[in-house]
């Protein structure tokens, strides 16, 4: 069996969880005797490279997107065009059984219309609500909760602009991609998969496969008590991801616990080392004062360690006591949730969506109201109070699923595909 597994940029340069799950099911699918192809974007392009770089070959072959000529060229449109004939002509000369694409906000669904190969199964594994919310998921104006997607008329509390008929009938046409040009389509959340059914996917077109992980059991050891709760965020300095709301419950904390230095974060693939937001994730300028504003009144507080290896990351996750994710999205199943789970460490996280799926309340780790500094302060708090509730969620963790096994249902799926004549 020949797959081909397409994500939007290279884990080794970016930071993603959905990016890192789609590099570990490649190499896991070649573990398991498939011959694997990956495509991934790049963001450090080489000037005058071809679109599409062969850049390492064996069992796993990986090739290089190269967004800039698409960029470059003098109409956007006609450089999206071109990036997909030559991606199509070299998946073509592959002719793989299956493509499995990776969310893609970059390529957009229109690569279902111009990239085909006569003999594949297409699999869109998509890591976001995009396909159910115009919005991907973040909290919707003040005065409204988070809406169930299950109509597309509730995307009008976001988007009062558009009207009723032009939003039914967007989500007619992404629908019609799944329904038409779309062997299957999976999520790594169990509440993106059952939200997705409710909204009108088809159960047989969904499937439901969690993230494996590759970070080893072997690193769950506690870390040395030393009077100091260190707590850690992995993840990019994006509005979505709620670094703004973590910084806020830290300078909200009694200036006695803030100057005792017994709390210490530590950010991992947030900024660098000079606490310079990153602008590149479309940030607010709100957002971007915020960070501005807070990282130096705790730098004290505060270590930061710019983007680490994926490899490094399970390092960082055991030298700390906590993980904590504030993000202000619904997310699908959070890879660092899995990550620090197999470290053994708890998570504090916002209350909606997969986290708190993910997180069971009081049993391996808190829950906190979305968006609620004060509140997340309070869990913090609780952890500095009681000595015995660290240990005690650190008890309630569970051994995480492997890459192995996310690559052993994947290849299920693509057998279960390939025998199916009457599929997409």
């Amino acid at each position: 069996m020949k797959v081909v597994i397409v994500a939007r940029f290279n884990p080794h340069e970016v930071v993603g969880g959905g990016l890192n799950v789609a590099y570990i099911q490649a190499k896991r699918l070649t573990e398991l005797g498939v011959r694997t192809y990956f495509f991934a974007g790049t963001r450090k392009p080489v000037s005058g490279a071809e679109m599409l770089e062969k850049f390492s070959e064996g069992p796993l072959t990986e090739y290089r997107m190269n967004y800039a000529p698409m960029e470059s060229l003098i109409l956007n449109e006609l450089g999206k065009m071109t990036f997909y004939r030559a991606l199509d002509e070299e998946i073509n000369k592959i002719d793989p059984d299956i493509i499995n694409y990776h969310t893609l906000l970059d390529m957009g669904l229109a690569v279902f219309d111009h990239v085909r190969a006569p003999r594949a199964k297409t699999v869109f594994t998509n890591h976001i609500y995009s396909l159910l919310c115009e919005n991907y998921a973040t909290r919707p104006p003040e005065g409204y909760n988070f809406c169930d997607m299950s109509d597309p008329v509730q995307c009008r509390r976001c988007f009062p602009a558009l009207s009723a008929q032009t939003l039914r009938r967007h989500r007619k046409l992404l629908f019609s991609y799944v329904n038409e040009k779309m062997s299957m389509l999976t999520t790594p959340g169990e509440l993106a998969w059952r939200r997705h059914i409710k909204a009108g996917i088809p159960p047989e077109k969904i499937r439901w496969i969690p993230n494996g992980t590759d970070i080893q059991p072997v690193t769950t050891q506690p870390r040395t008590p030393d009077g100091v709760l260190r707590l850690i965020f992995v993840g990019r300095d994006e509005e979505s991801k709620g670094l703004d709301i973590l910084l806020a419950a830290l300078e909200n904390l009694p200036a006695a616990i803030r100057s005792a230095g017994t709390i210490h974060l530590h950010l991992v693939g947030a900024m660098d080392k000079s606490m310079q937001p990153n602008k590149q994730f479309g940030n607010s300028q709100s957002f971007v004062a915020r960070l501005d504003k807070l990282l130096p009144k705790l730098a004290d507080m505060v270590t930061l360690h710019g983007r680490v290896p994926n490899a490094d990351i399970a390092q960082y996750i055991n030298a700390a006591d906590c993980l904590i994710m504030p993000s202000r999205v619904l997310e699908t199943r959070p890879c660092v949730i899995q990550e620090a789970f197999a470290c053994g460490r708890p998570v504090i996280c916002s209350n909606v969506g997969g986290m708190a799926d993910m997180v069971r309340d009081g049993v391996d780790g808190l829950h906190f109201e979305a968006e609620n500094a004060e509140d997340l302060r309070d869990k913090l708090l609780l952890l500095l109070q009681d000595p015995s509730l660290l240990p005690r969620l650190r008890k309630g963790v569970k051994p995480q699923r492997n890459g192995l096994e996310m690559a052993e249902d994947y290849l299920n799926l693509y057998q279960e595909l390939l025998s199916d004549k009457r599929l997409v």
